[in-house]
């Protein structure tokens, strides 16, 4: 090896070194700060190299087109919405959730996109994309709690958004 891939091999190693204290001093304070964390030590670090291993530059837009193609979905699936929340438990004898795959099966048209309205709706009151019950307007919901909030936050950090937002520190 020569002195100049030496001189980079050190430097590579200083850097990394740099950033693991950095990241220790930075758990070490969210350690002080949260009385009864949720992750054990080995958590974190899995859950850093996760975060970590991702491509967080395209993640903005990714995150960005799967909540407009869930809001459209939403708004477009209205009317069977509304028509499960009006005869579909009745009719079934059972939530979204408890349909036999025989049962799905035999689901004419209009049931079926019914059934698959409700499942989009249910997909959206988890994810933190919903409707006003059986409402035309879409709101993103900001409280911050489900996996909407979790993309959201962890995609602020990497300060990665669109274009037109600038960064926050």
């Amino acid at each position: 090896m020569n002195d100049e891939s030496e001189a980079d091999a050190e430097g590579l190693r200083q850097e990394q070194e740099r950033q693991f204290l950095e990241l220790r001093r930075a758990v070490e304070e969210v350690d002080k700060r949260v009385k009864t964390p949720q992750f054990d030590p080995g958590q974190r670090r899995r859950a850093i190299e996760l975060i970590e291993s991702m491509a967080w530059g395209d993640m903005d837009l990714h995150i960005r087109s799967m909540e407009e193609a869930l809001q459209l979905a939403l708004e477009a699936t209205i009317d069977g919405f509304q028509r499960w929340e009006r005869d579909g438990e009745e009719h079934f004898g059972a939530d979204e959730f408890m349909l036999s795959p025989q049962q799905i099966e035999d689901l004419d048209d209009e049931w079926r996109l019914a059934y698959v309205a409700r499942l989009i709706r249910s997909l959206g009151l988890v994810y933190g994309v919903s409707t006003d019950f059986g409402g035309r307007e879409t709101t993103l919901d900001d409280d911050g709690r489900g996996p909407a909030g979790l993309l959201r936050g962890l995609n602020d950090i990497s300060c990665m958004p669109l274009i037109s937002e600038p960064c926050e520190d």
